[in-house]
């Protein structure tokens, strides 16, 4: 069991105590939607831990879903605040998605004009 994991199983069972004692001792409608919440961040966790195909998943229970989260958005936070695609070292971002293409088995062909903006004349010489 990883360190996230440990976190993870503390979190969901002081998280869900609290919610129990927050419903019995005051029993408003907010004690309710806090049960909710704790319920569900278990049982996502639970199912990330048990039963996930993905290993970031396995070894980050929840805590997986913001980096999922980030990587949709990974154009527009790269564009802004990070360089492009090629400049990053040792590997850029362009070979690293070449690499898990070829390891997922997927179409790995890219157009290498257009992406990389190579000119006809410089590429002839």
């Amino acid at each position: 069991m990883t360190i996230m994991q440990k976190i993870y199983w503390l979190i969901a069972t002081m998280g869900n105590l609290l919610a129990f004692y927050l419903l019995f001792s005051l029993g408003n409608f907010w004690s309710i939607i806090v049960l909710l919440i704790t319920l569900s961040y278990s049982a996502i966790g639970f199912h990330d831990i048990y039963f996930s195909k993905h290993t970031l998943n396995r070894l980050y229970p929840v805590v997986a879903y913001i980096r999922y989260f980030l990587e949709s958005y990974r154009v527009e936070i790269q564009q802004y605040f990070i360089a492009n695609d090629t400049e990053e070292r040792p590997f850029n971002r362009e070979q690293r998605s070449l690499v898990y293409q070829r390891e997922k088995n997927v179409r790995d062909t890219i157009a290498f004009g257009y992406l990389n903006y190579i000119k006809w004349i410089q590429h002839l010489c």
